[in-house]
């Protein structure tokens, strides 16, 4: 997922847990509950197909390229034998036919390689009862056609790969638009709360930043994992506490909220901190909540890594 949509991601993360964490003080108000609850269904859509999409889609292209070895190997077996009977039966129209070496084929489009393969695999059936003597039984040009079977099933599935990736990004791309509405419709009807609930009102506002978590300037970076396995965490939402844009001249508090979220491998980094003692707050479902100190100098990239406790309390 790209970085923009990771730090979009992030924000709508902070912001559900600033909701759930003072749901006494607003859930009296129905189209807030309707639009939170919008939210968090968004929220799990992201993350189903967040999965789809970071998967790694070089497998299939290796499985493939594995059998089309095995397949080669296979008519290499089965071309030594019939270039060996053409050759003493001076039969120069078959020995054209499979003229194939191992490095041509190696070259060829997919699809014109199973044709190649198939026309060895048909010769060497016209002729088996006369194969025998130069080694080449039904056994060997059976192994063949399961070869080529089984390549030929492997051949589109690095396409099909490729395309359920990229339809998972486009469906990405239209669910962080879709989660504006349910965000635009809270930040409304947070407004009208800025008075009875000005705590409320400053928080949200503070979760609602996007943080930057791009290249530039001091930072904090780290891994978290499963304290018991070593497993990295993704999905964890890491929050800071960071000094108030000098351009918030009317903020209420001096200090804003910034937010990610942990990758597939448990990475999590923001940038553009100044520089100072900061708490990082690691927050996921089933964990216990941890605080992680880091002393962040100007120009520097920090690194503050975690270890995180399953929460195995009955109410977990």
């Amino acid at each position: 997922m790209k970085k923009h949509l990771e730090d979009k991601l992030g924000m709508a993360l902070a912001t559900e847990q600033v909701m759930n964490d003072n749901a006494a003080l607003w859930n009296a108000i129905s189209a807030m509950v309707i639009a939170f609850t919008a939210l968090g269904t968004k929220i799990a859509e992201i993350h189903g197909v967040r999965g789809v999409q970071e998967q790694d889609t070089r497998g299939p292209a290796i499985d493939k390229g594995d059998k089309k070895l095995d397949a080669i190997k296979a008519a290499m077996r089965v071309i030594g034998g019939l270039k060996a009977f053409a050759k003493a039966n001076k039969d120069n129209t078959l020995l054209k036919k499979i003229d194939y070496t191992r490095a041509e084929m190696k070259k060829v489009r997919d699809t014109i390689l199973a044709d190649q393969l198939k026309i060895v695999r048909d010769e060497a059936n016209n002729n088996i009862g006369a194969l025998a003597p130069y080694n080449v039984t039904a056994t060997e040009v059976n192994a063949l056609s399961s070869a080529i079977a089984a390549y030929e099933i492997m051949i589109p599935k690095p396409r099909v790969a490729l395309n359920i990736r990229k339809n998972a990004t486009e469906a990405l791309n239209r669910l962080f638009q879709e989660i504006d509405t349910p965000l635009e419709i809270m930040d409304g009807l947070i407004d009208t709360l800025e008075q009875s609930q000005p705590a409320l009102f400053e928080t949200y506002k503070n979760a609602r930043n996007i943080a930057d978590s791009g290249s530039g300037g001091s930072g904090v970076k780290g891994i978290l994992r499963d304290k018991l396995t070593g497993a990295p965490l993704e999905g964890v939402l890491v929050s800071i506490n960071a000094p108030q844009h000098r351009a918030r001249t009317n903020a209420r508090s001096a200090t804003r909220t910034m937010t990610t979220t942990t990758n597939a491998d448990g990475h999590y980094e923001m940038r553009r901190l100044s520089a100072g003692e900061y708490t990082l707050t690691m927050k996921m479902d089933g964990y216990n909540d941890l605080n992680v100190s880091a002393t962040i100098e100007e120009g520097s990239i920090v690194e503050a890594d975690g270890e995180m406790v399953r929460n195995t309390s009955p109410s977990a």
